[in-house]
């Protein structure tokens, strides 16, 4: 059996669809969506962020304690810095052609608690 997940972007349309989103048992917010989210009642199980940008960390005002966070490995060090207490599951990018990807070895990291 399947697991339900919403999955909440930023945007507009976030005010209008916010309940819909409450409904999930799970829920992962991206990028810009993260604290606006909270701000209306939604409680993410996880927050994605790949972005390198360092403007990027001004998405999280507040890590929360409930949410996993999924963080690419570009991401800027002010980002990593904010999240320092957080849950936080650091993902490798890494970007590959083709012929490249069956001489890739994926190593699963162990979940910190959860």
């Amino acid at each position: 059996a399947g697991l339900d997940l919403a999955i909440v972007a930023g945007g507009p349309t976030l005010n209008e669809t916010y309940q819909e989103a409450m409904k999930f048992p799970d829920v992962m917010t991206c990028g810009s969506a993260h604290d606006h989210a909270v701000k209306l009642g939604i409680k993410p199980t996880y927050h994605v962020e790949c972005d390198p940008r360092a403007h990027k960390a001004d998405n999280i005002d507040h890590a929360d304690d409930r949410v996993q966070y999924l963080i690419g490995s570009g991401c800027h060090p002010v980002l990593l810095d904010k999240l320092e207490r957080a849950d936080v599951e650091l993902w490798v990018l890494e970007v590959l052609r083709p012929a490249q990807c069956r001489r890739v070895a994926i190593r699963e990291v162990p979940s910190q608690g959860r």
